[in-house]
């Protein structure tokens, strides 16, 4: 069977078909307008996308495919199943993209954290050194090391935290887009992401 979306009276041009039922609204996505009506009618050769079916049986299910094939044979010789696989394996595919998909964004992320700390630690180092003669001079006088560390690396430090505070921002707003809200889940990312950027700088 095929389902076809109704876009009007059909013109005289159009094929008539005869209705036979009725059925409840079945859910189905549409792009348009969620009102409008489709109908079933029987799928010609080429017409129709592979169909989807699911089958409740007991015991181990890799043993009723035979049966099965032999059964859609008697319906029609020109049948063919493919991919007859228990349901919990129905999706590996989708979760075998979504777990390279991850690994892949994790390596990414890592290759990018690791570049933002080499330039940290450059512009720091750099800072470091055009202020040793002051340094110096600042230890000489009574200095004490966290007073003079605190001052060489407040600017790096605010720098990094504006580009935290900014990433903070937008990853707020990405959660609340793909998630049509902020709930608690959301805002514990976005706490992760803040405790792994600012222990990172």
């Amino acid at each position: 069977m095929q389902i076809q979306e109704s876009a009007g009276p059909a013109s005289p041009a159009e094929p008539w078909y005869e209705i036979i039922g009725v059925v409840r609204d079945i859910g189905r996505p549409t792009d348009g307008d969620q009102e409008r009506a489709g109908i079933y009618h029987a799928a010609g050769p080429g017409s129709a996308m592979s169909a989807q079916l699911a089958v409740h049986v007991r015991g181990d299910p890799e043993h009723f495919v035979p049966r099965l094939r032999s059964i859609a044979a008697a319906v029609d010789p020109m049948l063919r199943l493919r991919d007859v696989i228990p349901l919990d394996e129905a999706r590996r595919f989708d979760i075998y993209q979504l777990s390279t998909t991850f690994w892949l964004v994790t390596v990414v992320s890592g290759g990018t954290i690791f570049l933002s700390l080499a330039g940290i630690y450059s512009v720091l180092s750099f800072t470091v050194s055009q202020r040793t003669r002051e340094i110096g001079i600042r230890r000489a006088l009574g200095g004490q090391a966290w007073p003079v560390a605190a001052s060489i690396g407040s600017r790096p430090l605010a720098q990094v935290g504006v580009g935290v505070i900014l990433g903070a921002g937008l990853t707020v707003y990405l959660v609340h887009v793909m998630n049509a809200g902020l709930s608690a889940t959301g805002a514990a990312r976005v706490v992760a992401y803040v405790s792994l950027m600012t222990a990172c700088a």
